[in-house]
């Protein structure tokens, strides 16, 4: 009789486990703490607000990675980890009901399971671990002498990032990929996505739900989207010659 084969559920974090961009939760914090002045502060709210409303954008992904490099620098470990926890308080208020509700079943059935994110390596995997789950993977940044240097010390965990990082998890663990699973809001996601046998999209962007609805993959909603994010989305959508003929009321 053959084993069960081993299975993982990987979520993605942001609008897919808590609500919002925990970019910005950070760099709220960081601005508390001296890191940085109120343009930098400008310039990550107007980043945050333009990925909730529109979704990710990889040019916009390239800018905050490279500011953010740029305020860590130079910072101590001891610094950072302590303003991660407060950052990781903040992100336990901002949790979906529903998302925690997935992780509990995915626990129930023995699943292993994984925060993935684009966010430094120190969110994903506090929150990992005052969930109870396997475990949370992030983008690293590069250390010496326990101090913080403005270059990465891995991929950045996003799109193609993501895939590289849960196949070689998955040979080191075993995992079963066709029996895995994968949750996320976002098109940028597609090679996670594609990557596991039971992919889902979770309030996705305009991107994500046509790709989905066209894969018949689940697209679920943990809230409602205003008329104004689904008029832009649509919008950017056209411009970029996206076919949205005949997928209805289904955004």
């Amino acid at each position: 009789m053959s084993a069960e084969p081993k299975v993982a559920a990987f979520f993605d974090l942001d609008e897919t486990v808590i609500r919002g961009a925990s970019s910005w939760i950070l760099t709220r914090e960081l601005f508390r703490h001296g890191f940085f002045g109120i343009s930098d502060l400008f310039f990550a709210a107007r980043h945050a607000f333009l990925y909730v409303v529109l979704g990710e954008d990889q040019k916009r992904i390239e800018q905050v990675k490279t500011r953010a490099l740029q305020v860590m620098a130079g910072h101590t470990c001891e610094e950072i980890m302590a303003i991660s926890q407060r950052v990781c308080d903040r992100l336990e208020n901002k949790l979906f009901p529903q998302a925690q509700g997935l992780i509990k079943r995915h626990q129930a059935a023995g699943h292993d399971i994984w925060l993935i994110s684009a966010a430094p390596s120190e969110l994903p995997q506090m929150l990992a671990e005052r969930l109870g789950i396997t475990g949370g993977i992030g983008t690293q940044v590069a250390v010496k002498g326990g101090i913080y240097e403005a270059r990465l010390a891995s991929e950045l965990m996003h799109a193609q990032g993501k895939r590289d990082r849960v196949e070689a998890l998955a040979a080191e663990r075993g995992y079963d990929l066709q029996s895995c699973f994968a949750y996320s809001d976002s098109d940028n996601d597609m090679p996670l996505l594609t990557l596991v046998g039971k992919p889902s999209a979770i309030n996705p962007d305009i991107w994500l739900r046509v790709r989905a609805l066209q894969r018949g993959w689940p697209v679920i909603d943990f809230r409602r989207r205003s008329r104004i994010s689904k008029a832009l989305q649509k919008a950017k959508a056209k411009r970029r010659g996206f076919n949205l003929v005949g997928l209805g009321q289904r955004f």
